[in-house]
């Protein structure tokens, strides 16, 4: 596929944060990765640079789940996740 060159004529670094309800193995049951593979590699057509991407898994939509219809979802769960992946970012 013929690479495009960026507004200014050099490529340009680019990043993809995807965030979604959805957990790591959803993810890969859903072979979501086809996807946003497929917005990855137009990005480094147009920009001329492979971006970098961080997805955050099962993110939390609500406070206080008790107050919508959301029994899709297991809210202790996600706040379980949400802590334990902080703590990680911030400890390493």
């Amino acid at each position: 596929m013929e690479k495009f060159i960026a507004i200014n004529g050099s490529p340009r670094k680019n990043g993809n944060f995807y965030t979604m309800n959805m957990t790591e193995n959803h993810w890969a049951q859903f072979n979501m990765n086809h996807l946003t593979n497929m917005y990855e590699r137009f990005a480094e057509n147009i920009l001329g640079v492979k971006p970098k991407s961080l997805c955050a898994f099962n993110t939390v939509q609500f406070k206080d789940y008790s107050k919508y219809e959301s029994s899709i979802f297991n809210a202790e769960e996600k706040f379980d996740y949400r802590e334990k992946i902080g703590r990680e970012l911030i400890l390493g």
